[in-house]
């Protein structure tokens, strides 16, 4: 009984570390691109504020759940696409797709923010023939999501990440496709 609750205890505090590690680079970047369009009076200032204050609070409240809804988990990528846009000015180009019903299904949060946010660091997203592309398809409980980009040419981050296998041990299957100049990922989980 105590090992089990040591497992448990110990894969909490594993999901909390994986749920601070959201590049603040991007926040930090996005209050800093808020702040100057504030003071250029754009339009745009308040929509991306108000992005930005909900990214926050998903990140904060809702993401404290083991599992969030799916519906929710891609308005905030969605959201994060947007924020990115901002940031480089509008010149940048995505290609996020969905398809299927996400009603009903729970994911655990901020599971795939960390391949998006890999995609804008290693990315080249500023060539419009060549936007990166996200796609998070639904079909018979099994979610398949896909982030392809074209890669900068330098130096690549190594880590691998953890959290999938332990918020869904033998429920998920991870693909990682290295090219000369594109990098892709293939994500299945299957949604219980």
């Amino acid at each position: 009984m105590e090992k089990e609750i040591a497992e448990k205890e110990h894969l909490r505090t594993e999901l909390a570390f994986l749920r601070s590690q959201v590049n603040p680079h991007f926040l930090f970047n996005t209050i800093n691109d808020i702040y100057a369009l504030t003071q250029q009076q754009a339009k745009e200032a308040p929509a991306a504020l108000l992005k930005l204050s909900g990214l926050l609070r998903y990140m904060l409240r809702e993401s404290e759940e083991q599992f969030v809804p799916l519906d929710d988990e891609i308005a905030y990528l969605e959201n994060v696409i947007e924020l990115q846009r901002v940031w480089q000015k509008h010149n940048c180009y995505f290609d996020f797709r969905t398809e299927g019903s996400f009603s009903g299904y729970v994911i655990a949060p901020l599971i795939l923010i960390n391949f998006v946010e890999n995609a804008f660091k290693h990315g080249a997203f500023n060539d419009p023939d060549n936007p990166i592309l996200i796609l998070i398809s639904l079909e018979n409980n099994e979610l398949e999501f896909k982030v392809t980009n074209q890669v900068k040419p330098l130096k690549k981050d190594k880590r691998v990440g953890i959290g999938l296998s332990l918020i869904y041990p033998n429920r998920h299957e991870l693909r990682i496709s290295k090219q000369a100049d594109s990098y892709s990922i293939d994500l299945k989980i299957k949604l219980i």
